[in-house]
């Protein structure tokens, strides 16, 4: 007796070291089984122990236990078959009973999985709910319940008891074979902390003389998923149909589960009776299911592990969060930058972002011009999860800046004495000395000069200072005489036709205003007649982006400007842009048709674009859309290491949505590879 013992012990704890995900062997809670299957290669090695001990009125102490052991495999990700047996145990005063239980056959089949393996878009709802179906079959062991002997038999730890095979305080077994099944139900509420609800409904057949034996169960399941632990609560029962004796019972189990890796949870729990129960004695009645005598409350303990033997594509998870000014708290348009990845990502006006990357450890920091870059943050990213990184950023201090120069008449070249001011600015107007000298101490940035003296034209410029830089501006100013003519075509940008546009002419700072003029319709050719001076002129003609230019302009000469105006909306394909086969490296071949794109651009200071990346259909949907992202970023970044601003550029992926050209040729598929420019409002 003290080996079967031993052996007993330890099998016990040799199997915390590998066991499956729940008490039944496959996915669910304690004893509520999910409508979901396990993922496909998956198997589980299954462990769980339930027990009760008591000390009845006469002081003897008495108890039931459960060990729980078991196999389950996915087959597929909608197939599992999982195989469970009982090892149970049984006290009451000086006796003491061991044996095994019924072993049984589970077989889940997940539809609702299927659907979404065989559809590649199936409905939404198949997201949050899925349906599922148990059956199986349970067999006794080769020896049910002998006579209990009347003498004492053994010794454990010194103390001697009867023993006997097949259970005192209930039977192990009926020495029958059941089967039956039961429906499954599973639907899944999103959020910051996933909600999952469950429900079991079953039957169960039992091959036995007497009437009325066979039983329902039910089941109804509610767990909380936080990233390490879960905490789950089930309400489990079965009943007789049309039986005398009231022998089911209904337990409240409010259970936590840790888990310890990806394959590894250790779950407790507390089992509450919650109904009545009266036991019969008839050895052919089957009084063990799972809870025994049904005692009015329970322990269960269960450690699980699992192993896949086909390792399951990952799924990306998401990484996002905000960029805000350390002192302000206000958000910052920035650059979030993955150096192990080669990837960026840019803020939106609010300083939010996020992005979706496979799972990794990588590293990432945040950048902004006139700001100190992050320290590099480590992050560990999980499948379809959300991280959460935000950034506070420091302001460089800025070293003060000067802006020197000399003021002079643009015909003589003598130096004048000018009033000069900075109206964007709260910095006090300067006037520059007899020698036409000017000198001010300036905080780093960008200025609007306003340079005025009576009789002259009045002048402006815009001036850039930089961190301790000295910045030596020199003006010339123009006496005032005779108009100017301003003439020039206002053009298609893409086809090159004239235009009906309006042509206007916005003094820069004290110059005589000038109503604006139309093009010819005919020619696309207007004119016009303005005092000399600095002005703002923009070309407006409808469905097309308005360009705008400061020019000046002096007395008695004739300037020809010419617009080219590009459609809002418009479709621009970068041709000559290719990116090694499958990913986002640009070739350097590309590297002059994208630099013509960068001229296009410069010369189009007020045009915003998205980059639209295309595919052709070769490859899975998913695959396509990504790879047209990831190529549409590349061509981003390289117009803004180019100089062209952020702010202007909208970098997106189409995948193979939208073709211009049949994906059934050769030719046809290589038209379809492509990136477009699409010209956006201002």
């Amino acid at each position: 007796m003290k080996k079967e013992f031993l052996i007993l012990a330890g099998f016990f704890f040799s199997s915390f070291l590998y066991s499956s995900p729940t008490f039944t062997g496959t996915k669910g809670l304690n004893y509520v089984v999910s409508a979901e299957s396990e993922r496909k290669g998956h198997l589980n090695y299954i462990f769980s122990l339930c027990g009760y001990g008591n000390e009845s009125k006469e002081q003897a102490w008495h108890g039931v236990a459960n060990v729980n052991f078991g196999l389950g495999f996915s087959f597929t990700d909608y197939l599992s078959f999982n195989v469970t047996t009982s090892y149970l145990g049984d006290k009451f005063a000086e006796h003491i009973s061991y044996g095994f239980g019924d072993t049984k056959l589970y077989l889940k089949f997940a539809p609702t999985t299927l659907a979404k393996v065989v559809s590649g878009s199936p409905p939404t709802f198949l997201y949050y709910v899925d349906f599922g179906i148990e059956p199986f079959v349970s067999f006794p062991p080769t020896r049910g319940r002998p006579t209990i002997p009347s003498t004492k038999s053994d010794t454990i730890l010194g103390f001697v008891y009867i023993f006997n095979h097949g259970g005192i305080n209930r039977y192990f077994t009926d020495k029958n074979l059941h089967y039956g099944g039961r429906g499954l139900l599973t639907l899944r509420f999103g959020g910051d902390v996933p909600l999952v609800f469950h429900l079991n409904g079953g039957y169960i057949f039992h091959q036995q003389k007497i009437q009325g034996v066979n039983e329902i169960t039910y089941g109804l399941g509610l767990e909380l998923n936080y990233p390490q632990f879960t905490p789950f609560v089930e309400i489990v029962g079965r009943q007789r149909i049309n039986s005398d004796y009231n022998d089911g019972a209904i337990y409240l189990n409010p259970s936590l589960r840790f888990e310890t890796d990806k394959n590894s949870w250790f779950t407790i729990g507390f089992g509450l009776r919650l109904t009545d129960t009266t036991i019969s004695d008839y050895p052919n009645y089957g009084i063990q299911p799972g809870w025994g005598t049904n005692p009015n409350w329970v322990i269960n303990i269960g450690v699980s592990h699992g192993f896949d033997f086909v390792r399951p594509l990952l799924k990306k998870g998401t990484v996002a969060g905000r960029v805000v000014d350390k002192k302000t708290k206000v958000g910052l348009r920035a650059l979030i930058t993955f150096p192990e990845l080669d990837r960026v990502v840019a803020t939106d006006s609010d300083g939010y972002y996020s992005i979706d990357i496979l799972p990794m450890k990588t590293i990432l920091h945040a950048s902004k011009e006139g700001y100190e870059v992050t320290e590099d943050m480590t992050i560990e990213v999980r499948e379809e999860e959300k991280t959460l990184c935000n950034f506070e950023l420091k302001e460089k201090r800025k070293a003060m800046a000067t802006l020197t120069g000399k003021v002079t008449n643009k015909i003589t070249g003598k130096p004048l004495i000018a009033l000069i001011s900075f109206p964007e600015s709260n910095l006090s107007d300067i006037k520059s000395s007899a020698s036409g000298v000017y000198r001010v101490d300036i905080t780093p940035g960008t200025y609007l000069l306003s340079i005025k003296r009576e009789g002259y034209l009045p002048q402006t410029k815009t001036v850039v200072c930089g961190d301790g830089e000295t910045q030596v501006i020199d003006i010339e100013i123009v006496p005032a005489k005779r108009r100017c003519i301003v003439t020039g075509k206002v053009l298609d940008h893409t086809t090159k036709k004239r235009l009906d546009a309006e042509v206007s002419f916005e003094p820069a700072s004290g110059e005589e205003k000038v109503k604006p003029v139309r093009t010819d319709k005919e020619t696309g050719i207007y004119k016009a007649s303005i005092p000399p001076g600095t002005y703002i002129v923009k070309a407006d003609a409808e469905g097309y982006i308005p360009e705008a230019e400061p020019l000046v302009f002096e007395p008695e000469k004739t300037y020809v400007y010419d617009f080219t105006l590009l459609k809002k909306g418009e479709k621009i394909i970068l041709k000559g842009i290719y990116f090694d086969s499958g990913k986002a490296t640009i070739k350097p071949e590309s590297y002059s048709a994208l630099d013509n794109a960068v001229k296009l651009l410069k010369e189009h200071p007020n045009v915003k674009v998205e980059i639209a990346g295309h595919t052709d259909s070769v490859g899975k949907d998913s695959y396509n859309l990504g790879l047209s992202q990831d190529r549409a970023d590349a061509v981003l970044i390289y117009l803004v290491n180019r100089g062209i601003s952020r702010d202007r550029l909208r970098a997106r992926g189409y995948g193979e949505t939208s073709p211009i050209a049949s994906n059934r040729t050769s030719a046809g598929q290589a038209k379809n590879r492509r990136i477009e420019f699409q010209i956006l409002e201002k």
